[in-house]
């Protein structure tokens, strides 16, 4: 799950900075209500047997987005900058009530000093740039504005589920909101949420706080117990204070997360189930609640979350690889090499799907993968992929086919040794 926590030091920037702008004698902000909601087109019939298809998406649209990712991946501040329109999300703020009910000259003030701020962190979106992106739902909210969900995919074949609110501004589409839905973060909904908390000053601030700058570090995996135990803490005051309930579904995950860590897979399974109810989307949830069901070698469970996944975002490359290896771990190999497939039919360039296939065969059947090895180039780093996730899985005949192509197409390769003495035996 690498991939979902990209940028969050921009997000805990704008949360935190709105803060301090709030903290000047700001009159309590209005209870922020629910996010726009847009209406999901009808759901096609979901088998979960083939990958989801791609919307088609108007050329303008489609087009400007492919513009903003230009500029995402330039690193440019002043080129980011260019894509995103300060003045449609203050308008989003104003109506949705997230900037508290201020005269005009205060709300000038508060536009002025969020401008600078976004000014000075623009470059801090390029982490936004994709690879590839699948689109999953488009809707008009009206003749100006739009919104849009896609799968993003990074060089690594790792995905992020965003969603984009756009304006139409003298003929040109720039993004004036978005929100990663791996994260339960909406980017004005923290924005808005700063002014409600720096307003109001809950006695859970500091607990907050520091919540927030140990977010990032959670998914890194190294924090030790007492550092899971110290965001269980802090999320139980914030989740017992006022906060919106955007806020608290971000907080709520990562108590999760940091549950599932600790081991207490109960604890976290009782979280995302609370998750599960509040009000908005939070796909992650399944993913989350997937793997740890996984784990727990409740496979029948896991494969229903990972499908819930599927049906809220789409099935990609990734849901199939999900669950291909949870049928594997479930020794359902039919059923692993299915999604395997579907994985890499919708994603061909996937090394872990590959590897999940190569693991699914039997021995009879692991020639197919000579076409995918090769549309590979036989790379070294795939093969080894697939030899490592084959020898981890006892799935010994699609690693030894794997070996025999890295010795064949790679013969000085140093990996040859390292596997010689596992992999020799029935090596013709």
């Amino acid at each position: 799950m690498a991939r979902i926590w990209f940028g969050l030091g921009y997000w805990l920037f704008v949360v935190l900075g709105s803060l301090d702008i709030a903290a000047q004698e700001t009159p309590p902000a209005q209870e922020t209500p629910p996010p726009v909601q847009e209406t999901p087109p009808a759901t096609p019939e979901v088998t979960g047997q083939t990958p989801s298809p791609e919307l088609k998406v108007p050329d303008d649209v489609r087009l400007a987005m492919e513009d903003l990712n230009d500029a995402l991946g330039s690193g440019s501040g002043r080129r980011i900058g260019q894509k995103f329109s300060m003045d449609a999300m203050f308008e989003s703020l104003l109506e949705r009530k997230l900037i508290p009910p201020l005269d005009e000259a205060e709300q000038a003030e508060i536009r002025t000093r969020l401008g600078a701020a976004m000014r000075s962190k623009y470059r801090s979106f390029a982490e936004l740039a994709w690879t590839n992106v699948k689109w999953i739902r488009f809707e008009r909210l009206d003749e100006q504005r739009v919104v849009l969900l896609g799968r993003h995919y990074d060089k690594d074949e790792l995905s992020t589920s965003v969603r984009w609110w756009l304006k139409l501004e003298e003929d040109q589409w720039v993004v004036y909101d978005l929100e990663i839905l791996d994260l339960n973060l909406r980017f004005s909904t923290m924005a808005g949420a700063g002014f409600a908390i720096g307003a109001k000053q809950p006695e859970s601030l500091g607990a907050f706080q520091e919540l927030t700058s140990m977010a990032e570090i959670l998914n890194t995996g190294i924090l030790d117990e007492e550092g899971l135990e110290n965001i269980v803490d802090n999320a139980d005051l914030v989740l017992g204070d006022e906060y919106p309930a955007d806020i608290k579904r971000f907080v709520l995950l990562l108590r999760a997360l940091a549950l599932a860590q600790l081991d207490d897979a109960p604890g976290a399974l009782a979280d995302l189930a609370t998750l599960e109810k509040m009000p908005g989307e939070s796909p992650i949830l399944y993913r989350v609640r997937g793997e740890i069901l996984a784990e727990r070698e409740q496979y029948a469970a896991a494969i229903e979350s990972f499908k819930k996944l599927g049906e809220a975002l789409g099935y990609d490359v990734s849901v199939h690889e999900s669950l291909a290896d949870t049928f594997l771990a479930w020794g359902k190999f039919d059923q692993a090499a299915v999604h395997a497939r579907l994985g890499l039919q919708d994603m061909p360039e996937s090394s872990g799907c590959l590897a999940s296939l190569a693991a699914a065969l039997p021995s009879s059947k692991v020639a197919e993968l000579e076409p995918f090895f090769k549309d590979h180039d036989y790379d070294e780093n795939v093969l080894a992929t697939v030899i490592m996730w084959c020898t981890e899985l006892d799935r010994m005949a699609g690693a030894k086919f794997a070996y025999q192509a890295l010795k064949k197409h790679h013969p000085n390769s140093d990996l040859i040794e390292e596997w010689r003495e596992d992999l020799d035996s029935n090596d013709d």
